[in-house]
Protein backbone atom coordinates (compact mmCIF):
# COMPACT_ATOMS: atom_id res chain seq x y z
CA UNK A 1 0.00 0.00 0.00
CA UNK A 2 1.22 3.36 -1.03
CA UNK A 3 1.52 6.35 1.54
CA UNK A 4 0.16 9.49 0.84
CA UNK A 5 1.46 13.02 1.87
CA UNK A 6 -1.37 14.48 1.55
CA UNK A 7 -1.08 17.96 2.99
CA UNK A 8 2.35 18.05 0.12
CA UNK A 9 -0.30 17.50 -2.53
CA UNK A 10 -2.85 19.98 -1.16
CA UNK A 11 0.31 22.69 -1.38
CA UNK A 12 2.46 22.00 -4.22
CA UNK A 13 3.43 24.85 -5.50
CA UNK A 14 1.21 28.65 -5.48
CA UNK A 15 0.45 28.70 -8.78
CA UNK A 16 -1.51 25.41 -8.14
CA UNK A 17 -4.05 24.86 -5.80
CA UNK A 18 -6.54 21.68 -4.94
CA UNK A 19 -9.71 22.13 -7.26
CA UNK A 20 -12.45 20.98 -4.61
CA UNK A 21 -15.60 22.68 -2.78
CA UNK A 22 -14.91 24.07 0.66
CA UNK A 23 -17.98 22.94 1.35
CA UNK A 24 -21.18 21.97 0.52
CA UNK A 25 -22.55 25.15 0.13
CA UNK A 26 -19.38 26.59 -1.97
CA UNK A 27 -21.06 29.00 -4.51
CA UNK A 28 -17.18 30.31 -5.85
CA UNK A 29 -16.51 27.17 -6.64
CA UNK A 30 -20.07 25.92 -8.40
CA UNK A 31 -19.45 29.12 -10.27
CA UNK A 32 -16.22 28.53 -11.15
CA UNK A 33 -17.32 24.65 -12.48
CA UNK A 34 -20.14 26.19 -14.91
CA UNK A 35 -17.15 28.13 -16.28
CA UNK A 36 -14.56 24.45 -16.42
CA UNK A 37 -18.22 23.01 -18.15
CA UNK A 38 -18.24 26.00 -20.36
CA UNK A 39 -15.01 25.91 -21.76
CA UNK A 40 -15.02 22.09 -22.40
CA UNK A 41 -18.09 22.35 -24.61
CA UNK A 42 -16.47 25.42 -26.55
CA UNK A 43 -13.02 25.63 -26.28
CA UNK A 44 -10.82 24.70 -29.30
CA UNK A 45 -9.95 21.00 -28.71
CA UNK A 46 -10.59 20.76 -25.66
CA UNK A 47 -12.75 17.72 -26.15
CA UNK A 48 -13.68 15.50 -29.43
CA UNK A 49 -17.17 16.04 -30.68
CA UNK A 50 -18.44 12.29 -29.25
CA UNK A 51 -17.88 13.80 -26.06
CA UNK A 52 -18.94 17.01 -26.34
CA UNK A 53 -22.28 17.36 -24.63
CA UNK A 54 -23.07 18.75 -21.45
CA UNK A 55 -24.46 15.45 -19.86
CA UNK A 56 -21.31 13.30 -20.23
CA UNK A 57 -19.22 16.51 -19.17
CA UNK A 58 -21.22 16.43 -16.01
CA UNK A 59 -20.48 12.86 -15.35
CA UNK A 60 -16.83 12.86 -15.96
CA UNK A 61 -16.62 15.60 -13.73
CA UNK A 62 -18.71 14.20 -10.81
CA UNK A 63 -16.59 11.41 -11.19
CA UNK A 64 -13.39 13.58 -10.71
CA UNK A 65 -14.76 15.85 -7.78
CA UNK A 66 -16.25 12.77 -6.00
CA UNK A 67 -13.54 10.19 -6.12
CA UNK A 68 -11.94 10.55 -2.82
CA UNK A 69 -7.86 10.23 -4.36
CA UNK A 70 -8.71 8.11 -7.55
CA UNK A 71 -8.49 11.92 -9.52
CA UNK A 72 -7.08 15.16 -8.31
CA UNK A 73 -7.64 18.53 -10.09
CA UNK A 74 -6.05 21.74 -9.41
CA UNK A 75 -6.79 25.34 -10.11
CA UNK A 76 -4.03 27.03 -11.92
CA UNK A 77 -3.64 30.70 -11.01
CA UNK A 78 -6.48 32.62 -10.21
CA UNK A 79 -8.70 29.80 -12.02
CA UNK A 80 -7.30 30.65 -15.64
CA UNK A 81 -7.07 26.77 -15.99
CA UNK A 82 -7.07 23.20 -14.49
CA UNK A 83 -4.47 21.23 -14.47
CA UNK A 84 -5.46 17.00 -13.32
CA UNK A 85 -4.05 14.09 -12.55
CA UNK A 86 -7.35 11.06 -13.40
CA UNK A 87 -7.85 7.38 -12.95
CA UNK A 88 -4.47 7.20 -10.03
CA UNK A 89 -3.29 3.52 -9.94
CA UNK A 90 -1.12 4.13 -7.01
CA UNK A 91 2.21 2.60 -7.56
CA UNK A 92 1.78 2.22 -11.39
CA UNK A 93 -0.31 5.26 -13.73
CA UNK A 94 -2.54 7.89 -14.14
CA UNK A 95 -3.70 10.51 -17.16
CA UNK A 96 -2.57 13.59 -16.86
CA UNK A 97 -5.20 16.51 -18.13
CA UNK A 98 -4.37 20.39 -18.32
CA UNK A 99 -6.76 23.09 -19.91
CA UNK A 100 -5.52 26.39 -19.79
CA UNK A 101 -7.95 29.46 -20.52
CA UNK A 102 -5.74 32.35 -19.53
CA UNK A 103 -2.96 33.13 -21.91
CA UNK A 104 -1.19 35.66 -18.77
CA UNK A 105 -0.47 32.35 -17.26
CA UNK A 106 1.70 30.15 -19.79
CA UNK A 107 5.49 31.01 -19.74
CA UNK A 108 8.66 29.31 -18.23
CA UNK A 109 7.69 29.97 -14.41
CA UNK A 110 4.07 27.80 -15.24
CA UNK A 111 6.26 25.18 -17.15
CA UNK A 112 8.50 24.80 -13.82
CA UNK A 113 5.64 24.92 -11.91
CA UNK A 114 3.95 22.37 -13.73
CA UNK A 115 7.14 19.67 -13.51
CA UNK A 116 7.76 20.43 -9.66
CA UNK A 117 3.80 19.50 -10.07
CA UNK A 118 4.14 16.31 -11.28
CA UNK A 119 7.45 15.25 -9.71
CA UNK A 120 5.25 15.41 -6.84
CA UNK A 121 2.57 13.29 -8.35
CA UNK A 122 4.80 11.14 -9.06
CA UNK A 123 6.57 10.69 -6.09
CA UNK A 124 3.82 10.64 -3.97
CA UNK A 125 1.76 7.62 -5.98
CA UNK A 126 4.88 5.78 -6.59
CA UNK A 127 4.22 5.82 -10.31
CA UNK A 128 5.88 4.62 -12.91
CA UNK A 129 4.26 6.95 -15.74
CA UNK A 130 1.89 9.48 -16.50
CA UNK A 131 0.07 9.27 -19.73
CA UNK A 132 -1.61 11.77 -21.67
CA UNK A 133 -3.26 13.06 -25.10
CA UNK A 134 -4.20 16.14 -27.24
CA UNK A 135 -4.63 16.78 -30.75
CA UNK A 136 -3.59 20.27 -29.86
CA UNK A 137 0.15 20.57 -31.34
CA UNK A 138 0.40 24.02 -28.98
CA UNK A 139 -0.18 21.34 -25.74
CA UNK A 140 2.44 18.33 -27.21
CA UNK A 141 5.31 21.41 -27.11
CA UNK A 142 4.34 22.72 -23.92
CA UNK A 143 4.20 18.77 -22.58
CA UNK A 144 7.57 18.28 -24.41
CA UNK A 145 8.52 21.32 -22.05
CA UNK A 146 7.53 19.87 -18.99
CA UNK A 147 9.11 16.98 -19.60
CA UNK A 148 6.41 14.55 -21.75
CA UNK A 149 7.97 12.65 -24.66
CA UNK A 150 5.48 11.74 -27.53
CA UNK A 151 4.93 7.77 -28.02
CA UNK A 152 2.84 7.51 -31.09
CA UNK A 153 0.13 9.34 -32.79
CA UNK A 154 -3.43 7.84 -33.21
CA UNK A 155 -4.57 9.04 -36.96
CA UNK A 156 -8.13 10.56 -37.31
CA UNK A 157 -8.43 9.55 -33.39
CA UNK A 158 -10.10 12.76 -32.34
CA UNK A 159 -12.70 14.45 -33.86
CA UNK A 160 -13.67 18.42 -33.96
CA UNK A 161 -16.37 19.34 -35.61
CA UNK A 162 -16.85 16.95 -37.63
CA UNK A 163 -13.09 16.89 -39.11
CA UNK A 164 -11.12 14.41 -37.88
CA UNK A 165 -7.28 14.79 -36.59
CA UNK A 166 -4.48 13.09 -35.21
CA UNK A 167 -4.62 12.37 -31.66
CA UNK A 168 -0.81 12.40 -29.89
CA UNK A 169 -0.44 10.24 -27.17
CA UNK A 170 2.54 11.25 -24.47
CA UNK A 171 4.46 10.06 -21.60
CA UNK A 172 6.15 11.51 -18.56
CA UNK A 173 8.54 9.27 -16.68
CA UNK A 174 10.92 10.02 -13.93
CA UNK A 175 14.28 9.41 -14.04
CA UNK A 176 16.24 7.16 -12.78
Amino acid sequence: MVQVNWKRLAEPHPLFKPFVPTDLNDIGFYKKLVVFKKNLLTKYLYVSDEFRNIQYIEKVLSRYILSGGKHILYEIGDFGGIAGFVDILPGFKCDAIMKLWDRDIWGLDCIKAYKKLLDIVMDEFRLKRIGTSTADEKIVRMAKMAGFVEEGTQKCGFMWKGKPMDYMLLGYYKEG
